[in-house]
C-alpha cells in the first residue's frame, strides 16, 4: 500500500473513531442496545424490506447518533430526509433505528442505502401532534477496510 493511501486510510479511521467516541455516552453503561423492532426498518413499505442489509459476524458498531428533528411550532408538520455519510474505507453493512416514542415510530417512513457509505432516513409526521420534536437513535454497523472481491469464474 503506497504511503499516501495509508495516510488517507489512517485519517478516515481516526475521523470515524473520533466521531464514534464523541457520539457514545460520557459514562459507560451496562444497558444493552434496545432490541430491534422489525416494523421500524421500513414502516409500511413492503418493497423496501428487501433493501435492508443484514450484519455479518464481523460487523462492528461504528457509529451511534441521536437524531432530533425540532419543530418551529406545534402546528407544523415534519417531513424530510436525513443523510448519514461515513467516509471510505468504512462500509455500512446494516443500520438499526430505534424511535423514542410511538409518535416518532409512526413518523419513520424508512431508510435506504444510497451507497456503501451513505444512508438516508425519511420521516413524515402525520397526523399533527403536540410533540415538539422527533427523536431516533441510529446505530450504524459495518467494517473498516477493503472487501475482498470473489471471482465470478467457474472452476
Amino acid at each position: 500500500m503506497p504511503l499516501q493511501d495509508a495516510q488517507k486510510w489512517l485519517t478516515v479511521v481516526l475521523t470515524v473513531s473520533i466521531v464514534t467516541v464523541a457520539a457514545l455516552p460520557a459514562t459507560p453503561t451496562t444497558t444493552p442496545e434496545p432490541e430491534l423492532d422489525p416494523s421500524l426498518q421500513y414502516a409500511g413499505t413492503e418493497r423496501a424490506v428487501g433493501a435492508v442489509r443484514k450484519c455479518s459476524e464481523t460487523s462492528t458498531l461504528l457509529y451511534v447518533e441521536t437524531v432530533v428533528v425540532l419543530k418551529d411550532d406545534l402546528t407544523s408538520l415534519i417531513n424530510g430526509t436525513i443523510a448519514i455519510s461515513i467516509g471510505k474505507p468504512v462500509t455500512i453493512e446494516c443500520v438499526r433505528i430505534v424511535a423514542k416514542t410511538e409518535h416518532d415510530r409512526s413518523a419513520l417512513q424508512g431508510y435506504r442505502f444510497v451507497s456503501p457509505t451513505v444512508i438516508e432516513v425519511s420521516v413524515a409526521e402525520l397526523p399533527p401532534s403536540q410533540s415538539t420534536a422527533l427523536e431516533y437513535a441510529v446505530y450504524v454497523y459495518g467494517s473498516v477496510g477493503r472487501k475482498k472481491k470473489t471471482s465470478g469464474l467457474a472452476h
